[in-house]
Formats: structure tokens, sequence, C-alpha cells
């Protein structure tokens, strides 16, 4: 699957009490940000999620209408033998995700 950035805009909405006109006239739609991998493109929508599990299941599917899509960017994902910690205190040149937690 390849992981992208999908910028795109969406609706911008006011729930609350009664608001003027002069305000009303001023709202914009929201442009958003969607990271994840590409389940399906087609002419009028792109289907990404952000979690795949072992066995194929999908979580936190976004269906993204191609007519509010401003960007798209394909990312570089992390190699799966990149180490997740290590023992390097200063963790700044292995390369892994992150420090491995030090006891108190």
């Amino acid at each position: 699957m390849k992981l992208v950035r999908v910028n795109w805009m969406d609706i911008g909405s006011y729930d609350g009490p009664w608001m003027d006109l002069s305000e009303a006239k001023e709202m914009r739609p929201v442009p958003m940000e969607t990271v994840g991998y590409i389940l399906e493109m087609s002419e009028t929508h792109i289907v990404v999620c952000s979690t795949v599990s072992e066995d194929g299941a999908v979580g936190s599917v976004n269906s993204i209408p191609r007519g509010v899509v401003t960007g798209f960017m394909p990312l570089t994902t992390v190699p799966s033998d990149l180490p997740l910690e290590c023992d390097d205190i200063n963790c700044d040149t292995c390369g892994c995700l992150g420090k491995k937690s030090e006891s108190l």
C-alpha cells in the first residue's frame, strides 16, 4: 500500500446559537490534511486508512471527494527493519524511532 498525504477542504460549520448575518458571511471552508494508506483511487474519490492490521483489516477510513482535494503527496514509508527503540541514551545516531524508557 502507498502512504500519502491528502490536503482537502472541509465544510466550515457553526452549531451554536443564532449568529449575525455578517458573521455568517465570513465563514469559510476549513483546510484539512489526512495521512494514510491508499485503499482506492477513482475519478470521484480517494479512500485512505491510517491503520492496517496484520490480517488486513483497516481502521480510520476516509473517503475524500476528488472535488475538494487541493493537494496530494506520496510519502516515504519507514523501513520494517528500523528498530523501534535502542539502548543508546542519546538516541540520535542509530536511526531508531525513539529512546528506550529510562527507569527511575
